[in-house]
């Protein structure tokens, strides 16, 4: 998410500040329509397709996730609810810029070591499929990919990230908006009603934009630290300074401690499925407190579902307190979900499960 809004916020900032944008001479970005009722053939199709999609990322395949993306459609998203011509025209070629300065377009930065379909949904009226994306030993998130469909198959439309609880259009979007005040200072009481904000929020904002364009997350840090007390419990600045901390604790012990403190104190989200205690649970269990991971876990899991990692992770916690007959249970559904997951055959091994 990081590369995609610096690149785009950078092209955008460059155009509106240097004062680039072009002639009118493209009509306005076309609404996109969402596909919940789908043929027969398309719901088959769709676990298929997330399972295909899982195989790219596994081989890292850039080139050929690049092609099943519908950009045009991403940039429609994006712009949704702006009404301002000149904007919305320069925000279609930036975002189109963004999305395909890397091979593998949205899912770009989505690339580890492996991926898995877990399951078909519906995600802000479009149909979607679950991924896990694994990095490293017990490093892993969740993500909804949205689809449009596209004759018998399907391309993407949008990312939603399970830890943040946004899609990636979303974050893009109100990123732009200290953007189009500066743009259009005449409409700018339209501007902040729309979004909620005071004009000095909007100011801040555009300083936060500015640190991350430059990169130095001890800049962002700073910025973020010195938020006025109107922005202080913003989703944008909350994740802003939790992912400088994470990145600046991979140096320094004193940023570890306060990138903990951090997530164990995240601003009110409400109404939003997000599994932020995922972040969370390898720090308590570095600690050795089992219960609060287990209080996470459990959060995590009323969001995700029954994915086997996470109960392999559960069980490890569960095993931990003492509670055998709960951690064997939880390995045996693991085992029917994925009986070819690395963790799972150690853990059986640690808790002297059958073969």
């Amino acid at each position: 998410m990081l590369l995609l809004l610096v690149v785009l916020t950078g092209v955008l900032v460059f155009r509106i500040w240097a004062g680039k944008a072009e002639p009118k001479k493209e009509a306005a970005t076309a609404p996109v329509d969402r596909a919940v009722h789908l043929t027969p053939q398309q719901e088959a199709y769709l676990p298929i397709w997330g399972r295909e999609i899982a195989r790219m990322l596994s081989e890292n395949q850039g080139e050929e996730i690049s092609r099943l993306h519908d950009y045009d459609a991403i940039v429609a998203l994006t712009v949704e609810g702006i009404d301002d011509w000149e904007m919305r025209r320069q925000l279609d070629r930036a975002t189109k810029f963004a999305v395909t300065a890397k091979a593998g377009g949205f899912l770009a930065k989505e690339t580890g070591q492996s991926a898995r379909f877990l399951r078909v949904c519906t995600r802000a009226g479009f149909p979607a499929v679950t991924l896990r994306m694994s990095y490293g030993i017990q490093q892993f998130a969740y993500m909804d990919v949205l689809l449009q469909p596209a004759g018998e198959q399907f391309r993407i439309v949008d990312l939603y990230d399970y830890v943040k609880g946004t899609r990636r259009t979303e974050d893009v979007s109100y990123a732009m908006v200290p953007l189009l005040i500066s743009q259009k200072p005449q409409h700018e009481s339209k501007w902040l009603e729309k979004w909620n904000l005071k004009k000095s929020d909007a100011d801040y904002l555009v300083s936060l934009l500015k640190a991350k364009i430059k990169g130095m997350d001890e800049d962002v840090l700073t910025v973020c630290d010195q938020a006025p007390e109107s922005m202080r419990d913003n989703r944008l600045v909350f994740f802003s300074r939790t992912q400088a901390l994470q990145r600046l604790s991979l140096s320094n012990p004193r940023y570890e401690r306060l990138y903990f403190e951090s997530l164990q104190n995240p601003p009110a989200m409400p109404d939003t499925p997000q599994v932020l205690e995922l972040l969370l649970v390898p720090k308590l269990l570095a600690a050795s407190d089992y219960p609060a991971a287990d209080a996470a876990m459990e959060k995590v899991m009323a969001v995700i579902g029954d994915d086997a990692q996470l109960l392999c992770m559960r069980a490890e916690i569960k095993f931990q307190r003492k509670e055998m007959v709960a951690a064997k249970a939880l390995l045996q559904k693991a085992a029917e979900l994925e009986p070819d997951l690395p963790l799972l055959e150690e853990l059986k091994r640690e808790l002297k499960f059958p073969q």
